[in-house]
């Protein structure tokens, strides 16, 4: 799946919709991890999430703590998603590697399993973009696998409290 085109990843998630929330919007492991890096954040945070999916469970978690979230995402279906998950929070359809985010403005960004189908060129531009976009001392929190993991028998077969696949 690396280096898909941006148009076939939007559209594969626009494809899969509100099933990937179905199948990752309370994993339990994912939401400890949340929740963990929350509490790192000052007060009313503003906390950027990219490739928000559907909201559920990184903007959720954020907002509820009472900080102010903006998540992007290529795919409409997504977003419009999350637009009804986490009332409160600000979403815009915009791919990653396209979104001119203000400059030392965000306290926290959040790229979980957000970046697998990045060359390797595209990844350093986002970093040195998210770089950009964050404060002094803010904070980038990644959750990420590898992606020979997508294997969908490998992913039915894990343990949603642990993350750890089953053999």
């Amino acid at each position: 799946m690396p280096q898909e085109s941006s148009k076939e990843v939007e559209g594969l998630y626009n494809e899969l919709g509100t099933g990937y929330e179905d199948a990752f919007g309370q994993n339990p492991a994912q939401i400890r991890f949340v929740r963990s890096a929350v509490e790192q954040l000052s007060a009313a945070s503003f906390v950027l999430d990219i490739g928000c999916g559907t909201g559920k469970p990184t903007g959720s978690e954020v907002v509820k703590a009472g900080h102010k979230f903006l998540g992007i995402d290529s795919s409409t279906t997504m977003i419009d998603a999350a637009k009804q998950n986490v009332p409160g929070a600000y979403f815009e359809v915009i791919d990653m590697l396209d979104y001119e985010g203000p400059s030392n403005q965000v306290d926290a960004v959040f790229a979980i399993f957000a970046t697998f189908t990045l060359s390797h060129a595209e990844t350093m531009k986002l970093v040195k973009n998210i770089g950009a976009w964050l404060k002094p001392g803010g904070f980038l929190f990644v959750g990420s696998m590898s992606a020979e993991a997508l294997d969908t028998a490998e992913w039915a077969s894990r343990d949603t409290e642990t993350g750890v696949v089953k053999r």
